[in-house]
């Protein structure tokens, strides 16, 4: 990993802290403390970034409002990661199902974040019928994916940058109960069960290992769960 990269996660870790910390503090000076902490973890993002300007329109100004806007107090406002959910989800032909998200454009697994109130089993029975329709049983977990790691920017790097959502992805091995098409009329513009190599050649490329594991798991040749090795980050 590149010097800036670490540098990236660790000002991102500085933040979440100093966020945790204003969560639980009710003291004026701790909380300056923290504030200025948030401020300098700003100013240095910039810095990383490329272009450091002291003005109220910079890249610093606009993560320290964004940051601090999200502080709320108590348990609630300790900052951790986002966690999502998402499915290889296989018909009985040995296909997969994939979508071609209305955000993006691309295809993709169905996908979403965990809703307040659910297992993660129960949310992505859900996202599966609100994307495509498609009635599903999730089998068992197969992957913990620290999405930061997967996420490509312009230039082919790993995105790391302090402001990227820190997100947790859950992948599950679903089985589809229903063959009938339904498509999200804004988040799901087409859908499909497709052959592996088929599907491989349509996902963006950081997708593939997603969709290699699926159908490793579906054969019964993926026997453990994923998770990003110790020597990642």
């Amino acid at each position: 990993m590149e010097p800036n990269e670490e540098i990236a996660i660790r000002l991102n870790s500085i933040s979440a802290a100093a966020r945790s910390g204003l969560a639980w503090s009710q003291q004026l000076y701790e909380r300056e403390r923290y504030e200025r902490i948030i401020e300098l973890a700003g100013e240095m993002a910039e810095i990383l970034a490329g272009g450091f300007e002291a003005s109220s329109t910079s890249l610093a100004a606009e993560l320290r409002a964004g940051w601090l806007a999200q502080v709320t107090p108590g348990a609630s406002g300790y900052v951790t990661p986002k966690v999502s959910t998402g499915a290889v989800c296989f018909d009985p032909q040995g296909r997969l199902l994939l979508g071609k998200r209305g955000d993006s454009g691309l295809w993709f697994v169905p996908t979403g974040w965990l809703e307040v109130g659910l297992t993660p089993a129960q949310n992505i029975v859900k996202e599966i019928r609100e994307e495509t329709g498609i009635e599903a049983r999730p089998l068992k977990l197969i992957a913990v994916r620290d999405t930061r790691l997967s996420r490509a920017t312009s230039t082919g790097a790993t995105d790391l940058n302090p402001a990227a959502i820190h997100n947790i992805a859950l992948t599950f091995l679903c089985e589809a109960l229903s063959s009938e098409l339904k498509l999200h009329p804004l988040e799901t513009l087409e859908a499909g069960f497709f052959e592996e190599e088929e599907a491989l050649h349509i996902v963006p490329s950081r997708a593939r290992p997603v969709i290699e594991q699926g159908f490793m798991a579906w054969r019964g040749m993926l026997t453990d769960v994923y998770f990003d090795p110790l020597e990642t980050l």
